[in-house]
């Protein structure tokens, strides 16, 4: 797939399917290759306000909202408590753009 970041034109890997039992939550309009395994939603590319694709993975459990947050995965807990977890891995950044 052929994206434009600040007028820059790049390649970008495939979107990858979600899994159908991950939560609900904002998160999957800008994240794909997600998954849950126990307490834990790992998604490999969720997208960053510059373009890039991030994996980012968080905790769920007591999660009363889940959401990308700049490319990370973010959890809005019971009793007002938050948690934004940092990226795991830039899968394509902004800077790293293969120019056509």
């Amino acid at each position: 797939m052929i994206s434009n970041a600040a007028g820059r034109l790049f390649c970008e890997p495939p979107a990858q399917k979600n899994s159908i039992d991950i939560p609900e939550g904002t998160y999957q309009q800008s994240c794909n290759g997600c998954s849950q395994k126990d307490d834990v939603l790992s998604c490999s590319q969720c997208r960053s306000p510059d373009g890039a694709l991030v994996a980012s993975e968080i905790q769920v459990t007591g999660c009363i909202k889940i959401e990308n947050n700049n490319g990370l995965l973010f959890c809005e807990r019971e009793g007002g408590g938050e948690q934004p977890q940092a990226p795991e891995k830039e899968i394509v950044a902004s800077d790293n753009h293969e120019d056509l």
